[in-house]
């Protein structure tokens, strides 16, 4: 199992009751994070009575992210809000890896040895920018409207032992969703819901 270290500090603001033309209300928040893991395997597999493989390896991870979020909502007559903002993240990755496997048995005692990571030190830049509008047509009836424009950057960096040319991917996209929620009884509601979604690859799945 891996050994795991994870740290996060966030600082917020809110303002209510705003006199601003754009917003009654607005949230401000930005955070670091650091999450640490330490992976160590030993793996040892007979394959007869005098024969066995041996691997151990050691995997460590360091992941800091710094990001920020600004959200806004504003009232535009009864029973309807617009909710608004912006945010974006940065992580930022290191990785080492050492690895050895012993092979005793099939003739002379044979090993290899490995310090090349499995994946690269890169960075991961995610951006974007969200609306969403909550109507009540009808005392009973709430329905809400969203959408949101994304884009995801991620990006290897120079990693010792690892000489592959650095390569550097992005995806952007437009999602949605709508939703409506029927108040039939006061302990029972009926809810529709329909929308389009993204997630971007991950560091390990990208690299």
């Amino acid at each position: 199992y891996p050994d795991q270290d994870y740290t996060r500090y966030t600082a917020g603001y809110r303002a209510n009751a705003l006199t601003l033309a754009v917003a009654d209300r607005v949230d401000i928040s930005a955070y670091v994070q650091r999450n640490e893991r330490h992976l160590d395997q030993n793996i040892f597999i007979p394959i007869t009575p005098t024969a066995n493989v041996a691997v151990t390896s050691f995997n460590f991870t360091s992941l800091v992210t710094v990001g920020g979020r600004l959200e806004a909502a504003k009232g535009l007559g009864v029973g309807r809000v617009l909710t608004y903002g912006v945010d974006a993240f940065r992580d930022r990755s290191n990785n080492t890896d050492t690895s050895m496997t012993v092979v005793t048995g099939f003739g002379p005692t044979s090993s290899r040895s490995s310090n090349k990571p499995s994946v690269p030190n890169a960075t991961f830049i995610s951006t974007g920018a969200f609306a969403q509008f909550e109507f009540q047509p009808l005392s009973r009836l709430t329905t809400v409207l969203g959408g949101r424009v994304q884009s995801t950057t991620a990006a290897t960096r120079a990693t010792p032992n690892l000489s592959t040319a650095l390569v550097t991917g992005t995806d952007r996209t437009a999602v949605w969703s709508a939703n409506a929620l029927y108040r039939v009884a006061s302990s029972l509601n009926a809810i529709v819901s329909v929308g389009r979604g993204l997630r971007a690859p991950n560091l390990v799945e990208r690299f």
